[in-house]
C-alpha cells in the first residue's frame, strides 16, 4: 500500500502545528504496519494537489492549517480537481454552532466557512471541536483532509480514519510493532549506533525524535519473528541505559505511572526550569507531588529550607555538597519517599538535578549554554529520566 501525508501550507517556516499532525499519523500509520511512501508540504495549489493525486496512491493525507479560511481554499480547490462544488454540511454547521455557543464565540460568516465541504465527500467532526475535515475516494485513491488541529485528530483518528487502513490492508497483513523510548542521545548518534540493525531487511525501523526524546518504532511480519529477535535484542542491548519504556508514552507520564505503581509521592524544588516539570505533572497526576517549590534564586530556596549557612559558607552556594544538603531537608522536613531538586546557576552555566530517597541521593551536574525554552524543557526531561532510573534502580532490563 502506498500512503502519503502532505502538509498544506502558504508558509514553509512556520510548521509547529502541521508538523505536530504530521508527525502523528505518520506514527499511527507504522502501528498499522506501513511505512508512508511520500511526507512532504508544499503551498495551496490545484496543480500541485493534481500532480500527488496523478502518483497512484492508495491513501493520500493531506494535513491544512489553522486558519479557516485558508482551509475554505484548500476545500475550494478540492471541489474543483472533484469536479463538484463547495456546499454547506447542515450536521456540521449545527456542531460548529454548539461549540461557539459553548465558548462564547459569536457565530458569523467566518464560523460559518467551516462548515462548507466539497459536494459528496463524507464531513468528519465531533461536536466538541470546532475543528473538522473530510474524506473522498477519488479514482483509486483515498483522500484524507485533515487541520492542524492535533487534538481533534487525536478524537477522530481510531474511528473516523484506522477503518480505512483496515479495509485497505493487503490479505494476510500481519504485522507486528514494538516501541521503545530513549532518551540522553541525539538522532543522528543513535541512528549511527544502531545502524547495522536499520539497515536489517528483515524489519524496518523508525526513529522520531524531540531533543533528546526518541521514540523508535520497530515493525516486522509475524512470520518473520524468530529472525528478527536476535536483531531486536542487539538494539535493546546498545540502548540499555538510555531506554526508559517499551511502550508508546512520555517521560512525565512514565515517572507518573511508576510513582502510582510504588505507591510514592515526592516533593520538588525548582529554579531553573521555572515550574515546567511541575507543570508538566499537575497536567497528568498531581495527586504524586507531596509539595512544589518554584524559585526565582538560591537566597528564597536556601530560607525556605532552612540551609545552615556553614554549608554555602564551605562549599559555596552552587555546589555538589549544597545540593546534596538541600535535597537531604527536603526529604527530611516531609513525608514524601523521594525528593527531586534542580537548581541553576546562569553565571556558572550548570544545572545540578538532585534525586534522592531513603537509600541515598544522586546527584547529577549538567552543563547549560543557553536559558531558551528549549533548554528548560530539556532540563526538565532529563531530570524526569533521573527520576525514572531511581525509581527503577531495582530493574535490572533497566540498569
Amino acid at each position: 500500500m502506498k500512503i502519503a501525508i502532505i502538509g498544506i501550507n502558504n508558509s514553509l517556516i512556520n510548521l509547529s502545528k502541521q508538523n505536530e499532525v504530521v508527525d502523528y499519523i505518520k506514527l499511527n500509520i507504522m502501528k498499522q504496519g506501513k511505512i508512508p511512501s511520500l511526507i512532504s508540504y508544499f503551498n495551496n495549489s490545484v496543480d500541485y494537489i493534481k500532480e500527488i493525486l496523478n502518483k497512484s496512491f492508495d491513501i493520500v493525507f493531506f494535513v491544512g492549517s489553522d486558519s479557516v479560511i485558508y482551509n475554505h481554499n484548500i476545500k475550494e480547490n478540492f471541489s474543483k480537481i472533484f469536479g463538484c462544488r463547495l456546499e454547506k454540511h447542515n450536521p456540521c454547521e449545527v456542531a460548529v454552532i454548539e461549540y461557539c455557543s459553548m465558548k462564547g464565540i459569536v457565530y458569523s460568516s467566518h464560523e460559518e466557512m467551516q462548515a462548507f465541504f466539497p459536494t459528496n465527500t463524507q464531513p468528519i467532526f465531533k461536536r466538541n471541536f470546532f475543528s473538522n475535515g473530510f474524506v473522498y475516494k477519488f479514482c483509486s485513491t483515498q483522500v484524507i483532509f485533515l487541520p492542524s488541529d492535533i487534538d481533534f485528530v487525536k478524537a477522530i483518528f481510531q474511528d473516523n480514519i484506522v477503518p480505512f487502513f483496515v479495509n485497505n490492508m493487503d490479505a494476510g497483513d500481519n504485522i507486528e510493532c514494538m516501541t521503545l523510548r530513549c532518551y540522553g542521545i541525539l538522532e543522528k548518534d543513535l541512528r549511527a549506533l544502531i545502524s547495522d540493525e536499520i539497515n536489517s531487511p528483515s524489519l524496518s525501523v523508525d526513529v522520531v525524535s524531540v531533543r533528546l526524546d526518541n521514540i523508535i518504532y520497530i515493525t516486522f511480519k509475524s512470520s518473520d519473528t524468530v529472525t528478527v529477535q536476535p536483531i531486536i535484542a542487539d538494539i535493546c542491548s546498545k540502548l540499555s541505559k538510555l531506554i526508559y519504556a517499551t511502550e508508546d508514552t512520555t517521560l512525565f507520564q512514565t515517572a507518573v505511572n511508576l510513582m502510582l505503581v510504588q505507591n510514592k509521592k515526592m516533593v520538588l524544588a525548582e529554579t531553573i526550569t521555572q515550574g515546567e516539570i511541575l507543570t508538566s505533572i499537575n497536567k497528568i497526576e498531581p495527586a504524586v507531588i507531596e509539595k512544589g517549590y518554584v524559585m526565582s534564586n538560591f537566597d528564597t530556596l536556601a530560607k525556605e529550607f532552612k540551609l545552615p549557612e556553614r554549608v554555602v559558607n564551605q562549599f559555596g552556594k552552587y555546589s555538589v555538597n549544597t545540593v546534596y544538603e538541600l535535597d537531604n531537608l527536603m526529604l527530611e522536613n516531609s513525608s514524601s519517599e523521594l525528593a527531586v531538586f534542580v537548581l541553576g546557576d546562569k553565571s556558572a552555566k550548570t544545572c545540578f538535578i538532585a534525586v534522592g530517597d531513603i537509600d541515598g541521593i544522586h546527584i547529577y551536574k549538567n552543563n547549560v549554554s543557553d536559558y531558551s525554552t528549549s533548554t528548560k524543557e530539556m532540563l526538565a526531561e532529563t531530570t524526569m529520566f533521573y527520576l525514572i532510573k531511581k525509581l527503577r534502580q531495582n530493574d535490572l532490563q533497566f540498569r
